[in-house]
């Protein structure tokens, strides 16, 4: 697995937001998925350890939500919708984006920059990223690959290794 030369303290940032924060998380289609089970991890048990768990939800798993979001605010507003239903607990969101260009993560990005809260956003994507370019302040985790399956199984081991740092 290859992350770039400031990912672990990103990632370390992380760990420490997820201990006194609810967290949101999100990406579409495989990091929807990824998103599931990762808050699945936080919320349930990681090897074995079932005592720990962390407010934490998946963006988009619920199909009423999404198709509702998405009806009333327009898909790209979906993630952003969710930030706002959970404003009052000063969420963290992980926005999850195998190509670093989805529009619903790019438009939540501006949003939060928006309201001052970009401190509160952290994104996993590919390190060949113009959010980077963007966003300078933007807690970036990248991976070093172009491949889609690549990119989707380093952000598995990523987000593996955030759960264990976080449950043991």
């Amino acid at each position: 697995m290859k992350f770039t030369y400031k990912d672990n303290d990103v990632i370390l940032q992380l760990v420490e937001e997820i201990k006194n924060n609810m967290i949101l998380v999100g990406g579409n289609g495989g990091s929807a998925e990824q998103s599931a089970h990762f808050v699945a991890e936080l919320t349930g048990s990681f090897n074995d350890n079932v005592d720990t768990v962390f407010p934490a939800m998946a963006m988009g798993t619920n199909h009423a939500e999404i198709t509702a979001f998405a009806n009333d605010f327009g898909y790209k507003n979906i993630f952003i919708r969710y930030h706002k239903v959970f404003n009052e607990f000063n969420p963290i969101l992980l926005l999850i984006t195998t190509s670093g260009q989805s529009e619903n993560v790019i438009e939540t990005i501006k949003y939060m920059d928006w309201i001052g809260k970009l401190d509160r956003v952290f994104i996993l994507t590919k390190t060949e990223t113009n959010l980077i370019d963007q966003f300078p302040n933007l807690n970036v985790i990248g991976c070093e690959y172009d491949n889609t399956a690549r990119i989707q199984e380093c952000h598995m081991c990523i987000l593996h290794y955030i759960a264990e740092l976080l449950k043991g």
